[in-house]
């Protein structure tokens, strides 16, 4: 898919999803420790739109996974959207 532009959202971080969870026995520790607290978009997401509800909409992590683990805890996250 052709990536035309960009969003930064606030979303209910239960609605980041990860599609590679094999990928965390590689994540280094000390980063993770180093992005806690951050202020910036923890993840590049695209959006997984519900054809029936948008409140059921959720997000596809594909880059930030060192960010988002550090940030898992908040109830929101900031994300970027790519649409």
């Amino acid at each position: 898919a052709n990536t035309t532009s960009a969003t930064i959202e606030e979303v209910a971080t239960e609605k980041i999803m990860l599609p590679q969870r094999e990928y965390f026995v590689k994540l280094d520790k000390a980063v993770i420790e180093d992005y806690k607290d951050r202020k910036l978009p923890v993840a590049v997401c695209i959006k997984n739109k519900d054809k029936f509800h948008d409140a059921f909409d959720t997000y596809v992590l594909i880059d930030g996974y060192h960010r988002f683990i550090a940030n898992k805890d908040r109830v929101t996250n900031k994300i970027i959207v790519l649409e």
